[in-house]
């Protein structure tokens, strides 16, 4: 079923080695790169069509544009924060087209043709409407929603639109969390616009395969967990002070510190407590799962404690290794339909924001050896955790 195997480790000592200054180089969010991004999706969807692979062919599609971007090799330049720029074997994709019994030759092909596609697309031909902070309007709808309308106009007449929804308490965090992060809101409409259009662009790419946690559950990891950080959100779903997420360009500027993959090992060297709920694909799970390992070992003499959601995938080679961790202190064990998650468009007033889970899921409970001197977790933090993952509100 899975098919990175003992490759995670090697690839996560690849994504290790990535620099952490490089996301800090600020890469334009603007109509074209998501009209860029629809056309490639287009097209590489028209491949899997050829072969007559058209049944289920985008989350295909979807998955491979995550991890190839995932797996690329260093890099001491910025690149293009969404689409691909290398054209390395995809071991996802590769299982995939293997088991529709494509022959080698035609996989080699394909995989050929897909790179192609993601380096070559022409951008010059697409229209460019810049992200003007005049043409962006926020207007209040209703009790509990908040309507931001982002405009791009051409002689007089307006080119292109985009209407988003946020409930008002998203939109008074985000707005707190700039004010905090930039000393004014100075500058708010437009990076606002610029996020919300990003997370527009991606969001095809990433529905289904992550939930949140509900915000009470948050609250029982802090209270009996000291929990401070997020180790995969996003501005609009992000619950405690500290967070990491996807895109430092469009994020930072309302406080995410950057990605898991960059920030990591650095973040985790003075020690604390860390939730992860990484998004569900094999690459994701695989790679994070090695890094968090390898910190629980190397870091000695800071208190380390990690809630890490799961699902359940006993053949997983990272979830077996979780299992078998001497840093594991409490594996909690999830039924379908008995614990909820957040949705990842929370932030929408017109979306449902608890869901039930359609399938297990598990929490893994781990400590390095200072914090099970120090912070020892308790049968009564246990036992509240799994009151709080089953309850909806």
């Amino acid at each position: 079923m899975y098919y990175l195997g003992e490759r995670c480790r090697t690839i996560a000592a690849t994504v290790r080695a990535r620099s952490p200054d490089v996301e800090d180089t600020f890469f334009p969010q603007d109509w074209k790169q998501m009209i860029v991004v629809e056309a490639v999706v287009e097209r590489l969807l028209k491949v899997l069509e050829r072969e007559g692979l058209a049944k289920n062919s985008k989350p295909i599609v979807f998955r491979w544009l995550l991890s190839q971007k995932l797996l690329e090799p260093p890099t001491e330049r910025p690149t293009d924060p969404i689409l691909p720029t290398t054209s390395g074997g995809n071991p996802g994709l590769q299982h995939y087209l293997k088991s529709k019994n494509l022959a080698n030759g035609k996989i080699d092909t394909i995989e050929r043709e897909f790179a192609n596609i993601t380096q070559t697309v022409p951008k010059s031909s697409f229209p460019n409407y810049p992200i003007i902070e005049n043409n962006i309007s926020i207007d209040v709808q209703r009790r509990d929603t908040i309507k931001i309308v982002v405009a791009a106009f051409r002689e007089s007449k307006v080119a292109a639109k985009a209407e988003f929804y946020l409930t008002e308490f998203r939109f008074l965090k985000l707005q707190e969390r700039y004010q905090a992060v930039q000393g004014s809101s100075e500058g708010f409409r437009l990076h606002l616009a610029q996020l919300l259009m990003r997370y527009r662009t991606i969001a095809p790419l990433c529905s289904g395969y992550s939930g949140g946690c509900p915000a009470h559950l948050f609250q029982t990891f802090v209270h009996h967990l000291g929990t401070s950080w997020e180790l995969f959100a996003s501005p609009l779903n992000f619950t405690l002070p500290n967070y990491l997420s996807a895109y430092n360009d469009t994020d930072g500027p309302f406080g995410s510190q950057g990605s898991f993959f960059r920030r990591f090992p650095e973040i985790v060297k003075s020690g604390g407590s860390f939730q992860l709920n990484p998004p569900f694909t094999e690459e994701y799970l695989s790679i994070a799962t090695s890094m968090v390992l390898d910190a629980l070992v190397d870091v000695c003499d800071s208190s380390l404690t990690f809630v890490y959601i799961h699902p359940v995938w006993p053949d997983l080679y990272g979830y077996r290794d979780m299992q078998r961790s001497p840093h594991l202190v409490r594996e909690l064990s999830f039924a379908p339909k008995q614990h909820y998650y957040e949705s990842g468009l929370q932030h929408d007033p017109q979306e449902q924001r608890v869901v039930a889970s359609s399938a297990p899921s598990t929490i893994f409970l781990l400590q390095n050896d200072c914090a099970r001197r120090e912070n020892p977790i308790s049968k009564e933090a246990i036992s509240a955790i799994q009151a709080a993952f089953a309850r909806s509100e």
